[in-house]
């Protein structure tokens, strides 16, 4: 049970941190849009790993894995902009 809050803490805060690091560090800008997506992806990359890494079993890890990327597809552009906006920079 442990092992499983621990795994799903990774997923949701390992991804927001890594995009918050790289909105403040300037990752995000108008004129490297290649770069915001390669952010994307590995905060999706992140995310995926911390399941991975839980110890479930394949069957689960598998429907754990479509159904994070599911919902990661709106939820981690959304995230990006979340922290793009705490730098003072929003639309």
């Amino acid at each position: 049970m442990g092992r499983s809050i621990i795994a799903a803490l990774a997923m949701i805060t390992a991804p927001a941190l890594l995009l918050v690091f790289a909105a403040h560090t300037g990752l995000f800008s108008h004129r490297s849009v290649a770069l915001a997506y390669i952010m994307l992806f590995l905060a999706w990359l992140t995310g995926m790993g911390a399941i991975r890494m839980a110890g479930w079993s394949h069957r689960v890890t598998a429907g754990m894995m479509v159904a994070y990327t599911i919902v990661a597809i709106p939820a981690l552009p959304f995230a990006g902009l979340l922290a793009v906006c705490s730098t003072g920079d929003c639309i």
